[in-house]
């Protein structure tokens, strides 16, 4: 899988360790403009001593992280 944006990152769907959907002590809603009442990112930790947080397709007052969790989870399913 890859998304295009402004870095590049590669983790194998392999390396996932645990999916996780909200707000945490690092990525807090005090950290957005309008403290998490319109989303909430996605924590992927991985094997490679990672955290990465997702905001997928963000638009304001919308994301597509729900739809974009509920694939990666159907992919990792799969696996």
């Amino acid at each position: 899988m890859f998304l295009d944006g402004d870095e590049f990152k590669r983790i194998p769907l392999s390396a996932i360790e645990e999916l996780y959907y909200g707000f945490d002590e690092h990525y807090t809603p005090a950290s957005v403009k309008n403290f998490g009442a319109f989303w909430k990112p996605i924590r992927i930790k991985y094997s490679f001593a990672g955290f990465l947080y997702l905001i997928v397709n963000y638009r304001y007052f919308y994301t597509s992280n729900e739809q974009f969790l509920s694939l990666l989870k159907n992919m990792l399913i799969e696996e």
